[in-house]
Protein backbone atom coordinates (compact mmCIF):
# COMPACT_ATOMS: atom_id res chain seq x y z
CA UNK A 1 0.00 0.00 0.00
CA UNK A 2 2.98 2.54 0.68
CA UNK A 3 3.32 2.24 -3.24
CA UNK A 4 -0.74 4.11 -3.66
CA UNK A 5 -0.54 8.15 -3.99
CA UNK A 6 -2.41 9.82 -1.64
CA UNK A 7 -6.63 9.86 -2.21
CA UNK A 8 -6.69 7.69 -5.07
CA UNK A 9 -8.79 4.87 -3.92
CA UNK A 10 -12.74 5.27 -3.49
CA UNK A 11 -13.69 2.73 -1.36
CA UNK A 12 -11.74 0.09 0.43
CA UNK A 13 -13.54 -3.33 1.75
CA UNK A 14 -11.08 -5.61 4.16
CA UNK A 15 -11.53 -8.59 6.70
CA UNK A 16 -8.51 -8.45 8.40
CA UNK A 17 -6.13 -11.26 9.60
CA UNK A 18 -7.67 -12.00 13.00
CA UNK A 19 -4.88 -12.70 16.14
CA UNK A 20 -3.73 -15.84 15.81
CA UNK A 21 -6.92 -17.79 14.56
CA UNK A 22 -5.99 -18.48 11.17
CA UNK A 23 -2.83 -20.10 9.66
CA UNK A 24 -2.05 -17.00 8.20
CA UNK A 25 -1.78 -15.04 11.49
CA UNK A 26 0.85 -14.95 13.61
CA UNK A 27 1.56 -12.05 16.20
CA UNK A 28 3.08 -12.73 19.89
CA UNK A 29 0.43 -10.58 21.08
CA UNK A 30 -2.69 -9.02 21.13
CA UNK A 31 -1.25 -5.64 21.80
CA UNK A 32 1.32 -6.38 18.65
CA UNK A 33 -1.56 -7.52 16.35
CA UNK A 34 -4.05 -4.36 17.11
CA UNK A 35 -0.92 -1.89 16.70
CA UNK A 36 -0.05 -3.60 12.96
CA UNK A 37 -3.83 -3.34 12.32
CA UNK A 38 -3.47 0.61 13.35
CA UNK A 39 -0.68 1.39 10.79
CA UNK A 40 -2.23 -0.69 8.23
CA UNK A 41 -5.71 1.39 8.17
CA UNK A 42 -3.28 4.86 8.65
CA UNK A 43 -2.50 3.66 5.45
CA UNK A 44 -5.73 3.41 4.25
CA UNK A 45 -6.84 6.41 5.02
CA UNK A 46 -3.86 8.34 3.60
CA UNK A 47 -4.83 6.57 0.36
CA UNK A 48 -8.36 6.71 0.76
CA UNK A 49 -10.65 9.52 -1.16
CA UNK A 50 -11.99 12.30 0.98
CA UNK A 51 -15.37 11.39 2.41
CA UNK A 52 -15.37 7.87 1.42
CA UNK A 53 -16.14 4.51 2.89
CA UNK A 54 -13.88 1.42 4.36
CA UNK A 55 -15.82 -1.28 5.81
CA UNK A 56 -14.07 -3.67 8.13
CA UNK A 57 -15.64 -7.03 8.51
CA UNK A 58 -14.40 -8.65 12.00
CA UNK A 59 -16.25 -10.87 14.85
CA UNK A 60 -15.09 -12.12 18.44
CA UNK A 61 -12.24 -14.80 18.16
CA UNK A 62 -11.89 -17.54 20.16
CA UNK A 63 -8.20 -18.58 20.85
CA UNK A 64 -7.37 -22.31 21.73
CA UNK A 65 -6.52 -23.17 24.87
CA UNK A 66 -3.31 -25.27 25.77
CA UNK A 67 -4.90 -27.67 28.06
CA UNK A 68 -8.73 -28.76 29.94
CA UNK A 69 -7.18 -26.85 33.11
CA UNK A 70 -6.58 -23.65 30.71
CA UNK A 71 -9.87 -21.22 30.05
CA UNK A 72 -9.95 -19.55 26.32
CA UNK A 73 -9.60 -16.26 25.32
CA UNK A 74 -12.11 -14.55 23.80
CA UNK A 75 -11.06 -11.33 22.00
CA UNK A 76 -13.61 -8.51 21.72
CA UNK A 77 -12.01 -7.85 18.17
CA UNK A 78 -14.91 -5.14 16.77
CA UNK A 79 -14.80 -3.45 19.97
CA UNK A 80 -10.92 -2.89 19.47
CA UNK A 81 -11.44 -2.28 15.85
CA UNK A 82 -13.80 0.77 16.64
CA UNK A 83 -10.68 2.18 18.76
CA UNK A 84 -8.32 2.19 16.42
CA UNK A 85 -10.74 3.31 13.13
CA UNK A 86 -11.19 6.66 15.19
CA UNK A 87 -7.56 6.53 16.15
CA UNK A 88 -6.95 6.62 12.19
CA UNK A 89 -9.26 9.53 11.50
CA UNK A 90 -12.38 7.84 10.05
CA UNK A 91 -15.80 8.10 12.20
CA UNK A 92 -18.94 5.16 12.63
CA UNK A 93 -21.72 5.06 9.75
CA UNK A 94 -23.12 2.06 10.55
CA UNK A 95 -22.93 -1.85 11.56
CA UNK A 96 -24.00 -4.64 9.44
CA UNK A 97 -24.36 -7.83 10.81
CA UNK A 98 -23.73 -10.57 8.44
CA UNK A 99 -25.77 -13.64 9.38
CA UNK A 100 -24.22 -17.31 8.24
CA UNK A 101 -26.54 -20.34 9.06
CA UNK A 102 -25.86 -21.99 12.14
CA UNK A 103 -24.70 -25.51 10.20
CA UNK A 104 -21.75 -23.93 9.13
CA UNK A 105 -20.31 -22.15 12.07
CA UNK A 106 -18.43 -24.04 15.10
CA UNK A 107 -20.63 -25.78 17.38
CA UNK A 108 -20.20 -23.96 20.86
CA UNK A 109 -23.63 -24.92 22.56
CA UNK A 110 -22.51 -29.20 22.46
CA UNK A 111 -21.02 -28.71 26.16
CA UNK A 112 -24.08 -26.83 27.61
CA UNK A 113 -27.14 -29.18 25.73
CA UNK A 114 -25.18 -32.45 27.73
CA UNK A 115 -25.37 -31.21 31.38
CA UNK A 116 -28.45 -28.36 30.55
CA UNK A 117 -26.38 -26.61 33.84
CA UNK A 118 -26.52 -22.90 33.70
CA UNK A 119 -23.19 -20.78 33.73
CA UNK A 120 -21.46 -22.59 30.91
CA UNK A 121 -23.76 -22.07 28.20
CA UNK A 122 -21.89 -21.03 24.83
CA UNK A 123 -23.86 -20.09 21.63
CA UNK A 124 -23.08 -20.73 18.43
CA UNK A 125 -21.75 -17.12 16.82
CA UNK A 126 -23.36 -16.79 13.43
CA UNK A 127 -23.00 -13.04 12.86
CA UNK A 128 -19.93 -11.43 11.93
CA UNK A 129 -19.84 -7.63 11.69
CA UNK A 130 -19.36 -5.19 8.82
CA UNK A 131 -18.02 -1.95 10.50
CA UNK A 132 -19.00 0.89 8.21
CA UNK A 133 -16.65 4.19 8.60
CA UNK A 134 -16.19 7.32 6.71
CA UNK A 135 -12.84 9.23 6.49
CA UNK A 136 -13.46 12.42 8.68
CA UNK A 137 -13.66 15.32 6.41
CA UNK A 138 -15.14 18.67 6.17
CA UNK A 139 -18.31 18.48 4.02
CA UNK A 140 -21.27 16.18 3.57
CA UNK A 141 -21.51 13.01 1.89
CA UNK A 142 -23.40 15.11 -0.95
CA UNK A 143 -20.04 16.47 -1.93
CA UNK A 144 -18.81 12.95 -2.74
CA UNK A 145 -22.40 12.13 -4.57
CA UNK A 146 -22.33 15.18 -6.96
CA UNK A 147 -18.88 14.03 -8.33
CA UNK A 148 -21.25 11.20 -10.23
CA UNK A 149 -23.97 11.28 -12.97
CA UNK A 150 -27.60 10.14 -12.31
CA UNK A 151 -27.19 7.60 -14.45
CA UNK A 152 -24.90 5.65 -12.47
CA UNK A 153 -27.94 5.26 -9.64
CA UNK A 154 -28.67 1.48 -8.59
CA UNK A 155 -32.04 0.14 -9.32
CA UNK A 156 -33.69 0.36 -5.72
CA UNK A 157 -35.63 -3.49 -6.46
CA UNK A 158 -33.98 -5.82 -4.59
CA UNK A 159 -32.91 -3.22 -1.86
CA UNK A 160 -31.92 -4.67 1.26
CA UNK A 161 -33.82 -2.47 3.82
CA UNK A 162 -32.29 -3.91 6.91
CA UNK A 163 -28.97 -3.79 8.46
CA UNK A 164 -28.67 -8.04 8.83
CA UNK A 165 -27.94 -9.92 5.72
CA UNK A 166 -28.07 -13.66 5.64
CA UNK A 167 -25.40 -14.75 3.01
CA UNK A 168 -24.19 -18.55 3.46
CA UNK A 169 -19.85 -18.49 3.52
CA UNK A 170 -17.87 -19.85 1.30
CA UNK A 171 -14.84 -22.34 1.02
CA UNK A 172 -11.70 -22.82 -1.06
CA UNK A 173 -9.06 -25.38 -1.02
CA UNK A 174 -6.89 -22.46 -1.10
CA UNK A 175 -7.34 -20.17 1.29
CA UNK A 176 -9.17 -20.60 5.21
CA UNK A 177 -11.87 -17.68 5.34
CA UNK A 178 -12.89 -16.29 1.66
CA UNK A 179 -15.81 -13.36 0.87
CA UNK A 180 -19.02 -15.19 -0.55
CA UNK A 181 -19.23 -13.67 -3.81
CA UNK A 182 -22.85 -12.28 -2.53
CA UNK A 183 -21.19 -10.37 0.06
CA UNK A 184 -18.73 -8.43 -2.32
CA UNK A 185 -21.11 -7.49 -4.69
CA UNK A 186 -23.85 -5.71 -1.61
CA UNK A 187 -20.84 -3.82 -0.14
CA UNK A 188 -19.84 -3.02 -3.83
CA UNK A 189 -23.47 -1.60 -4.95
CA UNK A 190 -23.93 0.32 -1.58
CA UNK A 191 -20.96 1.56 -1.02
CA UNK A 192 -19.01 2.50 -4.46
CA UNK A 193 -19.92 3.52 -8.11
CA UNK A 194 -19.36 1.72 -11.66
CA UNK A 195 -15.55 3.29 -12.74
CA UNK A 196 -14.66 3.58 -8.86
CA UNK A 197 -11.04 2.19 -7.73
CA UNK A 198 -11.36 -0.14 -4.98
CA UNK A 199 -9.19 -1.71 -2.59
CA UNK A 200 -8.94 -4.80 -0.54
CA UNK A 201 -5.68 -4.86 1.92
CA UNK A 202 -5.98 -8.39 2.62
CA UNK A 203 -6.81 -9.81 -0.80
CA UNK A 204 -6.25 -13.46 0.38
CA UNK A 205 -8.00 -15.69 -2.54
CA UNK A 206 -8.95 -12.72 -4.55
CA UNK A 207 -13.01 -12.89 -4.63
CA UNK A 208 -13.34 -9.22 -3.93
CA UNK A 209 -11.52 -8.15 -7.03
CA UNK A 210 -13.17 -10.55 -9.48
CA UNK A 211 -16.62 -9.44 -8.35
CA UNK A 212 -15.11 -5.88 -8.36
CA UNK A 213 -14.14 -6.39 -11.73
CA UNK A 214 -17.02 -8.02 -12.85
CA UNK A 215 -19.02 -5.09 -11.72
CA UNK A 216 -16.71 -2.75 -13.55
CA UNK A 217 -15.15 -1.49 -11.16
CA UNK A 218 -11.24 -1.46 -10.97
CA UNK A 219 -9.65 -3.85 -8.33
CA UNK A 220 -6.56 -2.81 -6.40
CA UNK A 221 -5.19 -5.90 -4.33
CA UNK A 222 -2.78 -6.17 -1.45
CA UNK A 223 -1.56 -9.24 0.05
CA UNK A 224 1.80 -10.43 1.74
CA UNK A 225 1.58 -14.40 0.99
CA UNK A 226 3.48 -15.45 -2.18
CA UNK A 227 1.24 -18.27 -2.33
CA UNK A 228 -1.92 -16.61 -2.87
CA UNK A 229 -0.39 -14.10 -5.27
CA UNK A 230 0.61 -17.32 -7.63
CA UNK A 231 -2.99 -18.61 -6.98
CA UNK A 232 -4.48 -15.31 -8.83
CA UNK A 233 -2.16 -14.70 -11.42
CA UNK A 234 -3.48 -18.84 -12.30
CA UNK A 235 -6.92 -18.09 -12.35
CA UNK A 236 -6.35 -15.27 -14.20
CA UNK A 237 -4.35 -16.68 -17.22
CA UNK A 238 -7.13 -19.37 -16.86
CA UNK A 239 -9.73 -16.41 -17.34
CA UNK A 240 -7.53 -14.95 -20.45
CA UNK A 241 -7.72 -18.20 -22.50
CA UNK A 242 -11.12 -18.91 -21.66
CA UNK A 243 -12.52 -15.61 -23.19
CA UNK A 244 -9.92 -15.88 -25.87
CA UNK A 245 -10.83 -19.31 -26.68
CA UNK A 246 -14.83 -18.23 -26.81
CA UNK A 247 -14.20 -15.49 -29.14
CA UNK A 248 -12.02 -17.93 -31.36
CA UNK A 249 -14.87 -20.08 -31.87
CA UNK A 250 -17.61 -17.87 -31.98
CA UNK A 251 -15.75 -15.79 -34.70
CA UNK A 252 -14.72 -19.59 -36.55
CA UNK A 253 -19.15 -20.31 -36.36
CA UNK A 254 -20.01 -16.67 -38.33
CA UNK A 255 -17.48 -17.45 -40.09
CA UNK A 256 -14.94 -14.52 -39.21
CA UNK A 257 -11.20 -14.07 -39.37
CA UNK A 258 -10.26 -15.85 -35.95
CA UNK A 259 -6.51 -16.01 -36.68
CA UNK A 260 -6.08 -13.01 -34.39
CA UNK A 261 -7.77 -14.53 -31.30
CA UNK A 262 -5.31 -16.98 -32.05
CA UNK A 263 -2.07 -14.66 -31.69
CA UNK A 264 -3.61 -13.52 -28.45
CA UNK A 265 -3.60 -16.62 -27.08
CA UNK A 266 0.10 -17.16 -28.33
CA UNK A 267 0.43 -13.37 -26.70
CA UNK A 268 -0.92 -14.22 -23.01
CA UNK A 269 1.00 -17.36 -22.69
CA UNK A 270 4.24 -15.76 -24.07
CA UNK A 271 3.68 -12.70 -21.34
CA UNK A 272 3.30 -15.34 -18.30
CA UNK A 273 6.30 -16.84 -19.87
CA UNK A 274 8.58 -13.87 -19.94
CA UNK A 275 7.24 -12.33 -16.33
CA UNK A 276 8.57 -15.36 -14.56
CA UNK A 277 11.44 -15.77 -16.91
CA UNK A 278 12.78 -11.97 -15.99
CA UNK A 279 12.01 -12.41 -12.68
CA UNK A 280 14.53 -15.08 -12.20
CA UNK A 281 17.15 -12.99 -13.79
CA UNK A 282 16.41 -9.92 -11.43
CA UNK A 283 16.35 -12.41 -8.37
CA UNK A 284 19.94 -14.05 -9.87
CA UNK A 285 21.13 -10.55 -10.54
CA UNK A 286 20.46 -9.77 -6.65
CA UNK A 287 22.31 -12.63 -5.64
CA UNK A 288 25.00 -12.14 -7.36
CA UNK A 289 26.05 -8.54 -6.18
CA UNK A 290 24.89 -9.39 -2.77
CA UNK A 291 27.51 -11.70 -3.03
CA UNK A 292 29.91 -9.12 -4.53
CA UNK A 293 29.38 -6.96 -1.76
CA UNK A 294 30.14 -9.66 0.89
Amino acid sequence: MLKIQNKTIQFIFASPPYHNTRMYSDYTSYGRYLKKMFSILKQCNRILEDGRFIIINVSPVITKRPGQEFESVRYPIHFDFHKILEKADFYFIDEIIWIKPEYTVPNRIAGYLQTGMPLPYKPNCVPESLLVYRKKTPFLLDENIKCYSRMLANAVEDTDTSNCWYISPKTDKDHPAVFPEKLCEKVLKYYSFSGDVVLDPFAGSGTFGRVAKKMKRIPVLCEANDKYIKNWKKKIMMTFEKEIIDNAVSKLIRGDDYRDEVVNAINVSFLDFAVDFFKKIVTAKIKENNADLA
